[in-house]
C-alpha cells in the first residue's frame, strides 16, 4: 500500500500533545477559499514553478531551455513538463508537489524521530483531509502503535461516517477544523453539508475521543457575528468532552503555493 504525500514536517509544537511530526496528506474534499496549502487539495502529483526562486536573466534561463523563463506561470505549461525538465532546474524553481510512500518507506522515516515522541509526543497526519486515504494509512498506524507513537489526525471531518468509524480503533487525538455552522452558508462557502459534520462530532464525542476544536477566523467567510455565535454555542454544547478549543488568525502563507500552481 502506498500514501500520497507532500512534505514531513519534524519539530511541531501546534499539531497535538507533545513534539510532533506531522505528514501532510495530498487529497481534499473540500476547496475552501482560504486554504492554506492549495498544494494538498488535488490528489494527484501537480508540478509547480516557484518564480522567486527563478534565476531566469531578461526572459532566458541560464540552466538551459526552460518555458518559464518568461515568467508566465499556468497550470498548463506545468502539465506539460516532464521530469527531465524539472531535474534541469538546479536552483529548484520547478519541481512537484506530491510523492508516492509505501507503507515500510514510511514507517521507517517516521521512525528516526521516535525519541523525540518519550513525553507525549507523536505523529500527526494532516492534509488535505487524511481521512481520505485512511485505508492506506491504517498498516503505518499499526506499526507506529507497535512502537508506542502517539497518533494524531488533524481533519475537516467532512467524510463518510464509515471512515470515522473504523478510525476510532487507530486514533489517539483528533484535531477538528470548525469553519462554518449555518447549513446554507455551509453549502455555499464549502459545498458540503454541515449535519455530516455535526453527526461525526457527535459520533467522536460519544466514543469518548481527546478532541480539540480549531476555528479559522477568515475575513467575509467565517467571521460574520452569526457564525461566531453559532460557533460559542457549538462549543459549550460539549464543554468537558472536548480539550480545548483555539481561534486561529487569518494569514496568507497559502498564496505563493497557490501562484507556483498557476
Amino acid at each position: 500500500m502506498s500514501v500520497l504525500i507532500t512534505n514531513i514536517q519534524r519539530f511541531c509544537l501546534h499539531d497535538g500533545p507533545g513534539i510532533r511530526t506531522t505528514v501532510f496528506l495530498k487529497g481534499c474534499n473540500l476547496n475552501c477559499p482560504w486554504c492554506c496549502n492549495p498544494e494538498n487539495i488535488s490528489s494527484y502529483i501537480q508540478n509547480y514553478y516557484d518564480k522567486e526562486k527563478c534565476i531566469a536573466e531578461n526572459g532566458v534561463c541560464i540552466c538551459g531551455e526552460c518555458s518559464f523563463a518568461d515568467r508566465i506561470n499556468s497550470a498548463e505549461k506545468l502539465a506539460m513538463l516532464s521530469e527531465d525538465d524539472i531535474k534541469r532546474c538546479f536552483p529548484k524553481a520547478l519541481g512537484s508537489y506530491g510523492k508516492f510512500y509505501e507503507t515500510q518507506e514510511l514507517v521507517t522515516e517516521l521512525l528516526k524521530d521516535k525519541d523525540y515522541f518519550r513525553n507525549g509526543g507523536g505523529v500527526t497526519f494532516s492534509g488535505g483531509e487524511p481521512l481520505l486515504q485512511f485505508d492506506n494509512l491504517i498498516p503505518v498506524i499499526d506499526e507506529l502503535h507497535n512502537n508506542n507513537i502517539n497518533i494524531c489526525v488533524e481533519t475537516a471531518l467532512f467524510v463518510d461516517d464509515s471512515i470515522i468509524k473504523k478510525s476510532l480503533e487507530y486514533i489517539d487525538y483528533y484535531i477538528v477544523d470548525l469553519k462554518v455552522l449555518d447549513r446554507c452558508e455551509c453549502k455555499k462557502i464549502l459545498d458540503v453539508d454541515i449535519d455530516k459534520y455535526i453527526s461525526n462530532i457527535e459520533l467522536l464525542i460519544n466514543n469518548n475521543k481527546r478532541i480539540s476544536l480549531r476555528h479559522p477566523v477568515i475575513s467575509g467567510y467565517t467571521d460574520s457575528d452569526s457564525n461566531k455565535i453559532s460557533i460559542k454555542e457549538f462549543v459549550n454544547k460539549y464543554k468537558g468532552r472536548i480539550i480545548d478549543y483555539t481561534e486561529l488568525d487569518e494569514h496568507h502563507l497559502g498564496d505563493r503555493k497557490r501562484k507556483s500552481l498557476g
